[in-house]
């Protein structure tokens, strides 16, 4: 189990569910949701359907993939478990236990003290200036100037008061550099390090009450961490569908299409580059995060684009055809609504309407719809046919 949560307690988490796989073929995009066509779906189907371009169609009913095992086991949650241990240790993270044997005696120079503290100013706690069970090592370096010089011959147990001057300049406050401050300081106990084992690491480090308690909270972890890959993975193996129908399909030729919506995409792009004072290299790469060396680059790049998802529209209206699938103006309505929520910022409220507006008045009329339909028959085609071969594929380690 390669995954790691990054809290100092384990955290049950719980991974989103899709229930619909947005896949994508394309290269660019412009509303987040790559699905480039120029048909128009009538009737819940592709109108131009597939067969008038496709020579000979793949064998769509003969797909198969590696299932995915779920199961998290007792030797992946030990896995996990010291997995975290050896990060804390390596980000330097120590835990100390009370030296009873200290208790009366003085601190000195090299002890690791346990402390609550506060400071003042002119007799007002000021903010950020007190903490509880802080575990400062004298001569670290940790703290201002003259704080644990000031702690060095005091007694452990006892509540002490630590004359210092912040510095000046100070850059983390510098509205406090060259003040003086009055920190009250409790030294709790002298502490000696605690070596983190898997014996003692879920007290000492996690503050978990048994060893059970903590393997239980991991478990809860890694069943979410799986759940959010099978889910992960199987939108995987849709794609691979997806790449194998197209593979399969013998076309005809679907270059001159491409082209022109690849040309209606890049003039686009352009206007919008043009719109921000700037070059379309430039503006392509800062909105999508590419790194095209020229114009022509990403040209070629939006015209293969499209030619990969003119070829997945055409194959999944043939096959729609033959499988008589169609989808209902309400299964479009929640199926948009649905994907639609899933690429928008939280607390958007943008509707079907409106997002389907947008979208077409840069792919054309009806490409959101037959964007939709790709997804609803692929969803259809995947669940009838695609066959599952146990044993392989298992927990987050699946890829």
């Amino acid at each position: 189990m390669d995954e790691q949560i990054k809290d100092v307690e384990v955290k049950e988490t719980s991974g989103k569910k899709k229930k619909t796989p947005v896949f994508v073929l394309g290269i660019i995009c412009v509303v987040a949701i790559i699905g480039v066509v120029v048909y128009l779906v009538l009737d819940g189907m592709g109108i131009l359907g597939g067969g008038n371009k496709i020579i000979k169609l793949a064998d769509y009913k003969n797909f198969s993939y590696d299932a995915f095992d779920p199961t998290v086991t007792e030797e992946d949650v030990m896995e996990y478990y010291e997995s975290l241990i050896t990060m804390y240790v390596s980000y330097g993270y120590k835990v100390y236990e009370k030296d009873d044997s200290r208790d009366g005696t003085q601190v000195k120079d090299g002890d690791t003290v346990n402390i609550d503290y506060t400071g003042y100013i002119d007799g007002e706690a000021f903010e950020n200036g007190s903490d509880e069970g802080f575990d400062l090592t004298i001569g670290s370096g940790q703290f201002i100037d003259g704080f644990e010089s000031g702690l060095v011959g005091k007694t452990v147990g006892e509540t002490v008061d630590v004359n210092v001057t912040f510095p000046d300049p100070y850059p983390n406050n510098p509205d406090m550099a060259g003040v003086d401050a009055v920190f009250t300081v409790k030294i709790n106990y002298v502490g000696n390090e605690v070596k983190l084992t898997a014996d003692n690491a879920y007290d000492t480090l996690f503050g978990y009450d048994s060893m059970d308690e903590m393997k239980a909270s991991i478990k809860s972890t890694l069943e979410s961490q799986s759940a959010s890959s099978e889910l992960s993975y199987m939108n995987t193996q849709k794609s691979k569908y997806v790449d194998y129908l197209i593979e399969n399909t013998e076309f005809k030729d679907l270059t001159k299409e491409a082209n022109k919506q690849a040309d209606s995409l890049y003039k686009y792009a352009e206007e919008a580059a043009k719109s921000a004072n700037t070059d379309i290299v430039t503006y392509v790469n800062y909105v999508y995060s590419t790194s095209y060396t020229s114009a022509d680059e990403y040209k070629k790049a939006l015209q293969e684009s499209c030619l990969l998802v003119k070829k997945q529209n055409y194959v999944m209206n043939e096959i729609a055809e033959i499988e008589k699938i169609t989808m209902s103006d309400k299964e479009y309505e929640e199926l948009a609504a649905e994907i639609i929520a899933e690429v928008s910022s939280e607390g958007s409220t943008v509707t079907v309407e409106q997002y389907q507006q947008f979208y077409d008045e840069q792919y054309g009329e009806g490409e959101f719809r037959q964007y939709m339909f790709d997804v609803f028959v692929l969803e259809k085609l995947f669940n009838m046919y695609a066959k599952e071969i146990p044993g392989v594929a298992t927990g987050s380690t699946a890829e």
